[in-house]
């Protein structure tokens, strides 16, 4: 018996989901972690001691605001066409006889 795959990332009509907006929180949460020669952020100004700490932070921001929306519905979505062309691999195609 073959494992059976998980079906949303394989839906092409997807185009904006919650993922986008977990990693975007994340790099966001991250910014006064940053230590870099470009930006500093304040609180990398205030304990230089404790190094750049963004990656930790962004990591667990993004993983907390993954697990909260994970579940919702995805935020932007292709209407399928109109033609039998632009079918998806998991959508049922009609009969033809």
């Amino acid at each position: 018996m073959a494992p059976s795959r998980i079906s949303e990332p394989y839906d092409r009509r997807r185009v904006l989901d919650w993922s986008f907006v977990a990693w975007a929180g994340g790099v966001a949460a991250s910014m006064p972690f940053w230590q870099s020669s470009f930006y500093t952020g304040p609180f990398s100004k205030a304990y230089p001691g404790a190094g750049d700490l963004s990656m930790f932070v962004a990591a667990g921001a993004g993983a907390v605001l993954y697990l909260l929306t994970y579940r919702l519905k995805p935020l932007w979505v292709r209407r399928p066409s109109g033609g039998s062309l632009g079918l998806a691999a998991n959508e049922p195609s009609a009969a033809i006889s």
